[in-house]
């Protein structure tokens, strides 16, 4: 049983990034009303749930008379989501009791955790979650997408927290391979630094760069090569006709036997050499039609950042007894390779410039 007129909570942010997207773990709430803060201005209503475009942190209930609150958010986090986290690599963000944060009856004060590492196992949905997954911040943040409560809030704390705790410790090569080059660290940074994770921002303009996103990911020529990119993944490298081929005509050819049933007929009874060509002129047309992909990061200055990098002892180590990688371009001239360093703070702390508008700030 909890006290009936007031209650503590705990919420958590699971954040890491993959394939260059800022992405965190969220729920959907297996009921008919969602919490939303419609006008963004602390004034948190129950409206009908929107099946698509509302999500939540996990969270929940503290067990008051057995357990620890840091305990609680890893409870409620697997519960949640199966997702499993020592409680002790919990970081604490703080406490959000605003009044109007939560409608319901009874007052509700919630302890924020944040959990940044490179993996976590893939969302399954439990308890009261009806579904469970990661989802791009930067998705999460706009329209029509919303988180509810003060969850935003939390999410956009979270991510000052993180940008604060690789610059101070060394956790950003965690983000990297055993042996990565100085562009792989670096693209980390990058991908915190984004604006669009600033709180300044406004929502017009996070809203103009999700837009941007938004349009790269539902073009056809993208979702095509992304259709592709998947079942090559998957091995996909037999036809409909379990003959061996290629294994971008066999992805090609499922796509295609997928989108326009009729055609199934006809592939079948073309020879090897005319699904070859067909396949190369569908590749080459997507790839040359495919819009630009906005940037989801904030440049750095290779040179910059590389020097104060190596300035600070004991973060990075090269490697001299390996061979040197080769640039993903295979142009230009193959990159150093380097390891994590011995130290567990940074000291100093790592600076950064980064650009904004017209001038630069530093954060140290």
């Amino acid at each position: 049983m909890h006290p009936a007129h007031f209650h503590v909570t705990v919420d958590v942010v699971a954040l890491t990034i993959t394939d260059g997207v800022l992405k965190v773990a969220v729920v959907q709430r297996d009921s008919k009303t969602s919490c939303i803060d419609q006008r963004r201005n602390g004034d948190v209503r129950e409206i009908p749930r929107d099946s698509k475009h509302h999500w939540a942190l996990s969270g929940g209930h503290v067990r008051y008379d057995t357990e620890n609150i840091n305990e609680a958010a890893a409870r409620e986090l697997f519960e949640e989501t199966k997702i499993k986290v020592d409680p002790e690599s919990l970081v604490q963000l703080g406490a959000y009791g605003a009044l109007g944060r939560d409608p319901r009856p009874g007052r509700t004060v919630s302890i924020a955790f944040l959990a940044f590492q490179p993996m976590f196992s893939d969302p399954i949905a439990g308890t009261d979650a009806k579904q469970a997954r990661f989802f791009s911040v930067l998705d999460l943040l706009t329209e029509p997408n919303r988180l509810e409560f003060d969850h935003e809030l939390m999410l956009l704390d979270a991510i000052q927290r993180v940008r604060e705790m690789v610059l101070t410790t060394p956790i950003a090569t965690s983000f990297c391979p055993p042996q990565f080059t100085m562009s792989e660290l670096r693209e980390v940074y990058e991908v915190l630094w984004h604006p669009a994770y600033d709180k300044e921002i406004s929502d017009a303009d996070r809203q103009r760069l999700a837009a941007e996103l938004r349009r790269y990911e539902n073009s056809d020529e993208y979702q095509l090569l992304s259709s592709l990119k998947n079942q090559s993944a998957r091995g996909n490298t037999e036809s409909r006709t379990a003959q061996p081929r290629g294994l971008s005509s066999g992805s090609v050819y499922s796509r295609i036997e997928s989108e326009f049933p009729e055609f199934r007929y006809q592939l079948a009874q073309m020879p090897q050499e005319r699904l070859n060509q067909i396949t190369k002129i569908l590749m080459t047309e997507a790839k040359s039609n495919v819009p630009k992909k906005p940037e989801i990061k904030k440049r750095l200055d290779p040179a910059n950042f590389a020097r104060k990098v190596e300035k600070i002892p004991g973060f990075i180590e090269k490697i001299s007894d390996s061979e040197l990688r080769s640039s993903m371009s295979g142009t230009g001239r193959p990159a150093q390779l380097y390891r994590r360093g011995d130290i567990q703070r940074l000291d100093p702390p790592l600076r950064l410039e980064v650009k904004r508008g017209k001038g630069k700030t530093k954060w140290d």
